[in-house]
């Protein structure tokens, strides 16, 4: 894997956390759209998801 750093410029953003297995993820970005659209908030980007675990090695219930 390739890996680039660049610097950006600061902006804000707003977070959902999901917990359990990682094909679930589509539903950490539906209450995230629905929590934009309740604060008339609207994305300048793309949509980006941070996985924290291994699901080699974390039970599946408690990914991250």
């Amino acid at each position: 894997m390739k890996v680039r750093i660049e610097d950006r410029p600061a902006l804000r953003v707003a977070a959902v956390r999901h917990l359990g297995p990682y094909p679930g993820i589509h539903e950490a970005f539906a209450r995230l759209d629905a929590l934009a659209k309740r604060h008339h908030l609207r994305a300048v980007g793309p949509m980006l998801a941070l996985y924290h675990d291994d699901p080699a090695t974390t039970p599946s219930a408690e990914l991250r």
